[in-house]
């Protein structure tokens, strides 16, 4: 009888911290702002005067592997610092950048039987313009002078 009390008692405390973890992971993840996210997966530390233009990421979990995300945010200047202290290169074309896997977002959702892209169009990249990039991870961070834009891209799997 005292063994099934304690049998009990320990399997409710171990329900109970797998169900506290749990909580706290899908709490975690779902908190997160698309500037942070950035921050904590890139270890870079992005500027303060920054405004989020559009940010695709599906949600629910990838068994294996990670969601592809696509994020623009909106600067007010060139962000110096960023640039100087992270290892951008230039680029002028896209294709310098050399995962094809880049380019997803230029595809398409079914949403109630009608087809939507999954980016519009005016969020997409001005390619053909110069920019300036970084990888790490098949997480890409694009900054486009001439509109003030910083992308994030992750590329999913």
């Amino acid at each position: 009888m005292k063994k099934r009390k304690i049998s009990k008692r320990i399997l409710s405390i171990g329900m109970a911290v797998v169900m506290l973890f749990g909580v706290m992971a899908i709490v975690g993840c779902i908190s997160e702002s698309p500037k942070r996210q950035v921050e904590r997966l890139l270890g870079i530390e992005l500027p303060r005067n920054i405004e989020l233009l559009f940010n695709h990421r599906p949600t629910g979990f990838v068994q294996g592997g990670r969601h592809p995300q696509y994020t623009l945010f909106q600067l007010y200047k060139t962000p110096d610092e960023l640039l100087e202290n992270n290892t951008f290169r230039v680029g002028v074309e896209s294709r310098e950048i050399f995962d094809s896997r880049l380019y997803t977002y230029r595809g398409h959702r079914t949403i109630n039987g009608e087809r939507r892209p999954i980016v519009p169009e005016e969020f997409h990249p001005p390619w053909g313009e110069t920019f300036y990039w970084m990888s790490y991870n098949a997480r890409f961070l694009i900054f486009f002078p001439n509109q003030l834009w910083l992308i994030f891209i992750i590329i999913g799997n």
